[in-house]
């Protein structure tokens, strides 16, 4: 199976369009399109949320990015400091946040692999 997300624009595009199927409007939040509003280098090495590194390429259990949508620690719980996101959701399915965990786990890459000539 292919993966959805390759690159980092495909990235932005699947966090655009994940917002759009639920219906949520990441330009309410307190944050906006974050993934939007940062070029690929500030993702990757220092890209913030609320004081929060966003990502850890490579690292997906360190990510914040997917402890937001997941809102599996405190801090991202029904009663923690951040809550889970989307807000008050609808919440990404579970296999959206694994596609973006996978792309993670591959170092985040900013461009898709080339294709082998055969």
């Amino acid at each position: 199976m292919a993966n959805k997300i390759n690159a980092w624009t495909d990235f932005q595009q699947f966090m655009d369009d994940c917002c759009q199927r639920l219906n949520v409007d990441p330009d309410v939040s307190g944050h906006g399109r974050w993934w939007r509003a940062m070029t690929y280098q500030v993702f990757v090495t220092e890209g913030k949320v609320k004081g929060q590194r966003i990502v850890l390429p490579g690292d997906p259990d360190n990510s914040i990015v997917l402890h937001a949508l997941r809102g599996d620690t405190p801090d991202f719980s029904s009663t923690g400091r951040f809550r889970r996101m989307p807000l008050g959701g609808p919440f990404f399915d579970h296999a959206d946040i694994l596609e973006i965990e996978d792309w993670i786990r591959r170092g985040c890459p900013e461009n898709p692999d080339p294709i082998p000539m055969a």
